[in-house]
């Protein structure tokens, strides 16, 4: 279901056991570890039971190898699971923030911070281990002061930019004084000296 541009999902991390393939690796390894030291002790005193017991274990670490080539390969491809739920959302608004149908006043907020750090699609490397090296987008977080309490969200951002679509609603937040110039021009992506400039003169001239 297509959202309007002003509402992301929420992002809530559920803290709970959850299998990955890593552990199923180092488990693996574990084995392959133990299949070594049975190995060499084998050779030390010549008994058939440890030279059984280390070529299994060696087995198991070859087997681990191949399972973690394969598994990496996969990962490429794969999107990291999502360890929580995704199911909340948030509304920017000019005059307000909702959060799950809980309406958050511009009036009542003292100030408003982003942190833009992920989009769905894109590749985080090796900081995805074994389980997906595609991000959901949900590493980003809003936060905002409202009775000298803090509260902090993760949500989702689809793609690379997205913030921009509430471009109106920042300028808003700005003006109101809950959002720093500074941060609403590297939100917005604003960089070069001139374009801070014009951008300074339409916020004078109540343009956007």
């Amino acid at each position: 279901m297509k959202t309007d541009n002003n509402t992301f999902k929420i992002y809530t991390p559920v803290k709970k056991f959850y299998r990955s393939n890593d552990l199923i690796v180092y488990l693996l390894i574990g084995f392959g570890v133990l299949s070594v030291t049975s190995f060499a002790i084998s050779n030390l005193i010549g008994r058939n039971l440890s030279l059984i017991i280390g070529m299994v274990f060696l087995i198991c670490l070859i087997l681990s190898f191949l399972v973690c080539v394969g598994l990496a390969i996969r990962a490429v491809f794969k999107y990291q699971p999502l360890y929580g739920d995704l199911s909340g959302q948030v509304i920017f608004e000019n005059d307000s923030i909702s959060v799950d149908n809980r309406v958050f006043e511009l009036d009542d907020i003292s100030k408003i911070n982003f942190a833009i750090i992920d989009h769905k699609d894109l590749y985080i490397g090796r900081r995805g281990g074994l389980e997906g090296r595609k991000s959901q987008g949900v590493g980003n977080t809003f936060s905002f002061m409202v009775d000298n309490k803090q509260l902090t969200y993760q949500f989702q951002l689809l793609y690379k930019g997205q913030i921009k679509e509430i471009k109106d609603q920042l300028i808003s937040y700005h003006i109101a004084g809950k959002l720093h110039f500074l941060h609403l021009i590297e939100l917005l992506g604003i960089t070069k000296y001139e374009d801070i400039q014009e951008f300074k003169q339409q916020l004078a001239t109540g343009l956007k």
